[in-house]
């Protein structure tokens, strides 16, 4: 029952309220919004703090609702903008040819533009691979044969000689400087086969230099190469030595100078097979073994009829020729035959010319 006439009572209050206020309203000087103003007649001011009627205070048993919470709104999501249509490229439109004036004998000519946009569309080479040819460096491994024919020298009186000799010879090129002018380092190994005995006494000796040999050495060339698609000839001259070695010989040496005349060809990009011959002139020295004395004494007792007492009663190393002819009882042509022959055993020495063909690939 309270309930219900709370909320009547405030109902009327606030209707006696209204009413109250507009009987003031009406009582006031106001004029009326249809009256015109009189001239110089003051215009009455507003009330300064006009009446307000105050609210009744809320009655304990009404609790007010709470406020809604506040509804925050996601962000906008950006969405980037699509990217602009690119319309392809038009076909090249067809070489338009300008008709022919009649009586006019020159051929139509396609416009300018026209031909601008043909030679565009030409392909175009890739200019960026390689060609054959040589690199700044490459390697040239070879195998080949080598001919020493007879050699002789004469030393004051003394005949020297070295008898042929065949070889086969494995080398490495080492090339710096590709086409044009070019300089080579080849090491080299061979073996040597002496086509004979090198001294007429050797087989009743024992000694003198016969049979194989092997030689260590290299060769140096600047070469000079020219260039004709993948073909390149060269031409060049160099150096050949060697350090000859064996069971038969002490020691020996090669000294020649060379020419090479070649070519190099590439059938693939980085692959040539190489051809070379030269032509070489220069000497051989060797130093035989010296036979043994028993050897040595018995040729002396079959040849000159010398006894082995007086042999030994000899100083070879410091007896001069005409001591060693006085002690043995020989002639001077005697003495002569047995220095040339015992010399020409244990030395070897010749000049001239020889002659190398090889063969092998270049990389790259």
């Amino acid at each position: 029952m309270t309930t219900i006439i709370r909320p009547v009572t405030l109902t009327v209050f606030s209707l006696l309220m209204f009413l109250y206020s507009s009987t003031v309203f009406a009582q006031s000087d106001v004029p009326s919004l249809n009256e015109p103003l009189k001239a110089n007649e003051p215009v009455a001011e507003a009330p300064s703090s006009p009446v307000t009627a105050e609210a009744p205070p809320l009655s304990p048993d009404i609790t007010p609702a709470p406020a809604p919470a506040p509804v925050i709104a996601p962000p906008p999501k950006i969405v980037p903008p699509p990217p602009p249509a690119v319309a392809p490229n038009p076909a090249p439109a067809p070489p338009v040819e300008s008709p022919p004036v009649e009586g006019d004998p020159t051929p139509a000519v396609p416009s300018t533009t026209t031909a601008a946009t043909a030679a565009d569309n030409t392909p175009r080479e890739d200019t960026n691979e390689e060609p054959n040819g040589f690199s700044g460096f490459s390697i040239s491994p070879q195998v080949g044969y080598s001919y020493y024919p007879g050699s002789e020298y004469d030393y004051n009186g003394i005949k020297l000689q070295v008898d042929k000799r065949n070889s086969f010879v494995a080398k490495v090129h080492l090339d710096l400087g590709g086409d044009g002018i070019a300089f080579e380092i080849a090491p080299l190994i061979a073996f040597e086969k002496i086509g004979g005995d090198l001294s007429s006494f050797s087989e009743d000796l024992g000694s003198g230099v016969s049979g194989s040999l092997f030689a260590l050495g290299g060769q140096t060339n600047i070469v000079f190469r020219g260039s004709w698609g993948s073909f390149y000839p060269h031409l060049g001259i160099g150096f050949h030595g060697t350090y000859l070695f064996g069971d038969n010989i002490e020691y020996g040496a090669e000294i020649y100078g060379r020419i090479p005349l070649g070519f190099t060809w590439y059938f693939a990009k980085h692959v040539a097979m190489v051809v070379e011959f030269a032509f070489m002139y220069g000497a051989t020295g060797i130093r035989g073994k010296i036979p043994d004395t028993k050897t040595l004494y018995a040729d002396l007792e079959k040849d000159y009829g010398i006894t082995q007492d007086q042999i030994e009663n000899i100083d070879w190393q410091n007896s001069s020729t005409d001591q060693i002819q006085s002690d043995l009882g020989l002639t001077q042509d005697q003495v002569d035959s047995i220095v040339q022959d015992k010399v020409s055993e244990t030395i070897k020495f010749g000049k001239g010319y020889a002659f190398e063909l090889m063969v092998g690939f270049r990389f790259p």
